[in-house]
């Protein structure tokens, strides 16, 4: 029986190696329908954590099915509680230092990239105030925040109401619009020089391929040889590395890893329009199709 191949795209981490979790957390709007949620954004940078609140329980001690439980007797929200009691759970027991984890908010708005820079705080079995609801959530873990400046409508998640804090990194669109969008500003924080980083993404991602099961190693580890008579060998005249590029719309991929002359097929035939976004190496950020235009002299 053959095995199951299974593959995922691989995000590099600026530090090195690459993001086994990629951590996406909502704020709250800071109105008091929203008090069960998260306390908003500018809390969360000014408090140096992401918090939530959604159920009243302590995920520490607790299986993943025990703080689903939990979460269905505690929830804020009736019919939704399993949901939020695995999401607390995994930030208990799974979120880890050097984590990267968006802030966002209304499913549109990024407000920050962060790293997480700490354990999960110590559950308080307390009574919990409007105010402390509004200002700290229930359950915390520590990070270090890197606020967005221009992360207004930078994403269209559609209906992820109850993504409040999970893991995307096999979500690949969405985890790669964020992780390419903000990797500079990771970079310039943790003081690295960011065209480094670069050209060492450029290696990881040429090496990256499809994870294989061990059955399937085994029978890589099978080979036939047939004897034959020696040949002569060609010379191997290694293709120039394609460059590819990523163009985004409101916040979402249009195209993804096209070629610069397929980009450029595309601004030509006007499919993409100068208020797009594109990624390019030659870009190190995000940059309008106008300003690509501009910087490659592109009539």
């Amino acid at each position: 029986m053959a095995a199951k191949k299974s593959s995922r795209t691989w995000f590099p981490r600026v530090d090195g190696g690459v993001h086994q979790r990629i951590w996406f957390a909502k704020a709250g709007k800071g109105t008091q329908n929203d008090t069960g949620i998260a306390p908003p954004a500018d809390q969360q940078i000014k408090n140096g954590t992401y918090s939530f609140n959604l159920a009243i329980f302590d995920p520490t001690t607790m299986t993943q099915k025990e703080a689903a439980e939990a979460g269905k007797e505690g929830s804020m929200y009736p019919g939704y509680g399993a949901q939020f009691g695995a999401q607390i759970w995994r930030m208990a027991h799974e979120a880890e230092v050097g984590d990267i984890i968006f802030l966002e908010s209304e499913n549109h708005h990024l407000h920050a990239v962060g790293i997480i820079s700490g354990e999960f705080l110590p559950f308080d079995d307390i009574d919990y105030t409007l105010e402390m609801l509004n200002t700290r959530g229930v359950h915390r873990i520590p990070v270090k925040w890197i606020p967005v400046k221009e992360g207004k409508d930078f994403i269209q998640l559609g209906r992820l109401d109850n993504a409040i804090f999970r893991d995307i990194a096999e979500k690949e669109e969405l985890a790669s619009l964020l992780i390419f969008g903000t990797q500079k500003l990771v970079a310039e924080a943790m003081g690295i020089d960011y065209k480094e980083f670069e050209d060492r993404m450029e290696k990881v991602a040429a090496a990256a391929g499809t994870e294989e099961t061990e059955e399937e190693e085994a029978e890589d580890d099978i080979v036939v040889t047939i004897e034959e008579p020696a040949k002569p060998v060609a010379p191997v005249v290694e293709a120039p590395k394609p460059v590819f590029a990523h163009v985004a719309r409101n916040g979402a991929y249009i195209h993804q890893k096209i070629t610069e002359e397929a980009l450029h097929d595309l601004i030509k035939s006007s499919q993409v329009l100068p208020t797009d976004h594109v990624y390019h190496p030659i870009s190190i950020s995000w940059m309008t199709i106008a300003e690509y235009r501009k910087l490659r002299g592109l009539s």
